[in-house]
Parts: structure tokens; sequence; C-alpha cells
């Protein structure tokens, strides 16, 4: 029975040193009163790149709204102070110009959280407004973490159990 344990405490353990998924994070855009559309969209905090090169980066995007309804992926800039544009199945959407919104390098980004100011980067189109960019869901313990905790009852309850196996009574 211990052995069994021990077996199974060790797979967990194995499993509990893999990678975390990247978490999701929803981006939503406010414009300033009468100069652009809200939209919003989601992003791994750690995307996948598709598509690399100095002081950029493109990753997939979902669950567009808004104006970003057909976006399809997001292109995040450093050079010239950062910003991104906004790609549908049917090519450019839109852009905007502001601070940097990611750190590390462009092949292996996170995407930083907060609120940033933006302007379009479009020419012909006016806009300004706040960028908020923040957890899409309350977290969610990964399976490693439950099995570790299941591991950790049973190794109590194998305790309890051979505790009071070996506990006697002797009439005197």
């Amino acid at each position: 029975m211990l052995k069994c344990l021990l077996l199974a405490g060790g797979a967990i353990l194995g499993l509990a040193t893999s990678p975390a998924a990247a978490a999701p994070l929803l981006v939503s855009y406010a414009p300033a009163p009468g100069t652009d559309s809200a939209f919003s969209f989601e992003i791994d905090s750690n995307p996948s790149v598709t598509a690399a090169s100095a002081g950029a980066f493109t990753a997939p995007a979902t669950n567009g709204t808004g104006a970003a309804a057909t976006i399809v992926s997001a292109r995040f800039y450093s050079a010239g102070g950062g910003g991104f544009n906004l790609f549908g199945s049917g090519g450019f959407l839109f852009g905007y110009l502001g601070p940097q919104l990611f750190s590390g390098s462009g092949t292996a980004p996170t995407i930083l959280t907060g609120t940033f100011a933006l302007t379009s980067a479009d020419i012909g189109r006016v806009g300004s407004g706040a960028l908020t960019i923040s957890a899409a869901t309350a977290a969610v313990p990964e399976p490693a973490t439950w099995g570790l905790m299941l591991v950790g009852f049973g190794v109590v309850g194998t305790g309890l159990r051979a505790r009071r196996r070996s506990i006697t009574f002797s009439a005197a």
C-alpha cells in the first residue's frame, strides 16, 4: 500500500514540475468621448508567437468584440515606443501607438497588465483612449496542484489508519 502511495506521489510530483499554461488576458479599449470605437479581445499572457522580427511579434487573438469583432491576430511593437496592430481574416484592421505592451523578447514575450494611453496610428482615423489589460478569468488550480493535495490527504489518512492499528490495550 505504501509503495503504491509513494509511486503515485512521484507521478504527481512529476506533473507538478511541468510548465503552466498561459493565462488568458482580456484587452479592452475605452476611447475618449467622440473619438473612436470601443473594442476588446483576448490573448494569452505568454502568447504563441506566429511571427517575430526585430522589435515586433505576431500572436493569435480571440473573442473580439466591437471594432475587433473579426480579429484573428495582434502584432505588438517595441520599436518606436510601442503599440499594436490588429488583423482579421481579410488583413489589417487598425493600429494604435503607445507604450510597449510586453516584456521579454519578440520570440518569448509576456504581455503586461495595467492601463495604457493609446492614440490611433491610422491615417484619417482620429482616436485616443485607454487600453486595459487584465486577467480574463479567475485563476483555476492546475491538475498537478489538485493531485498534490490528494496525495497529501492520502498520506495523512494512511498515517492515521496505521496509527490506529498499532494501539493495543492490555488488561492488568
